[in-house]
């Protein structure tokens, strides 16, 4: 049995089958600002809706620049891989995820930027990741193949009832330094204009000003039903084969760069 000491106590690992799913769901909650830095973790049971059925998460981290989000659920290890994770699973990363989804989440967290948190629902595609209090290695092939992170939290205790975690496994997606978004060229709808992979991580208007070779240069900001465009006003010597990047620049401006 594997103990930790912390400060001269030592602590015992606790036995997931003592422990209702909620309680540790709860365990989560109270660490996860030191398991998930630059992400707000909040509770999540909207209804989500699929081809293969409806189904409820158990939490979301939302990346606090609004540059991704992850859906989580929290499982105990004697769960039923195929009977119930694996159905789980294929209902949430089939799932339809709409406006009523960023108001549970604004709902939860209403100190959150609602504009910039419903764009980020709507465009952007969530991760998925499993969270266990047991390492269960052969949980993690299927769900691999499915395109679900899997991690494990496991919870540990001392003579007095004082709790600590441990985490160890996949982590949600982290970004380099004052990376915002990229810059996805746009072909077909607009020739000139550059889709933005996570619109939810720019500022709320319909203009922009960003830096662009050390010069300001301005930009539109047309916002489709699932797609946000940005247009240059006048003539830019963007390269149509180059990827570009917007960062937060050293000064307050958002800038373009090439990747």
């Amino acid at each position: 049995m594997e103990r930790i000491l912390v400060n001269e106590n030592w602590y015992e690992p606790v036995s997931s089958r003592s422990i209702l799913e909620s309680e540790y769901e709860q365990s989560i909650f109270r660490y996860s600002k030191n398991l998930f830095p630059g992400y707000w973790c909040i509770k999540f049971n909207e209804l989500i809706y699929s081809d293969f059925g409806s189904v409820k998460a158990d939490m979301v981290l939302v990346d606090e620049q609004y540059r991704g989000w992850t859906i989580i659920e929290a499982e105990l290890e004697h769960h039923s891989l195929t009977r119930h994770v694996e159905p789980q699973m294929q209902k949430l990363i089939n799932g339809r995820y709409e406006q009523k989804h960023a108001d549970a989440i604004f709902r939860e967290k209403p100190e959150m930027e609602q504009n910039r948190l419903n764009n980020l629902v709507r465009n952007a595609y969530p991760e998925f990741l499993v969270i266990v209090p047991k390492g269960e290695a052969n949980w993690r092939p299927t769900l691999s193949n499915m395109g679900v992170k899997m991690a494990t939290i496991e919870i540990y205790s001392n003579i007095t009832g004082q709790r600590i975690v441990t985490m160890s496994g996949d982590k949600p997606k982290s970004w380099p330094e004052r990376h915002l978004t990229k810059l996805l060229k746009d072909q077909k709808f607009l020739p000139r204009a550059f889709q933005v992979e996570t619109p939810g991580a720019l500022p709320n208007g319909d203009s922009l000003t960003m830096i662009y070779n050390g010069q300001l240069t301005t930009w539109r900001v047309i916002s489709a039903q699932k797609a946000t465009f940005l247009l240059p006003n006048g003539t830019l010597d963007l390269e149509e084969q180059s990827n570009y990047s917007i960062l937060q620049s050293k000064t307050g401006y958002l800038e373009i760069v090439e990747n």
